[in-house]
């Protein structure tokens, strides 16, 4: 754990290559760190409180097929396409 501290604290010196750069980037990815559980948490409680109330909008999922192409799970590619390294098909 010391090395994460001391290497976390100093690397903006490192990187930056700026020796009186303080700690600031440092901490500041420490308070995003930290942000994160509570915001996630405030979001999740924001959607069950909408949903409840009727006035979450929900879109259908996007699926994305074996070949990669996005869509919807209703629209699917019926014909394989060739993979990069292959010719293409006579049709």
């Amino acid at each position: 754990m010391a090395i994460y501290f001391f290497g976390g604290w100093n690397s903006p010196k490192i990187v930056l290559a700026d020796p009186h750069q303080g700690p600031g980037l440092y901490l500041l990815g420490l308070l995003i760190v930290a942000l994160y559980a509570p915001l996630y948490w405030w979001r999740a409680w924001q959607d069950r409180k909408l949903a409840a109330s009727g006035r979450l909008a929900t879109a259908p999922a996007a699926a994305v097929t074996g070949d990669g192409v996005l869509g919807t799970p209703g629209n699917t590619v019926t014909e394989a396409e060739p993979s990069a390294g292959e010719p293409p098909a006579v049709r």
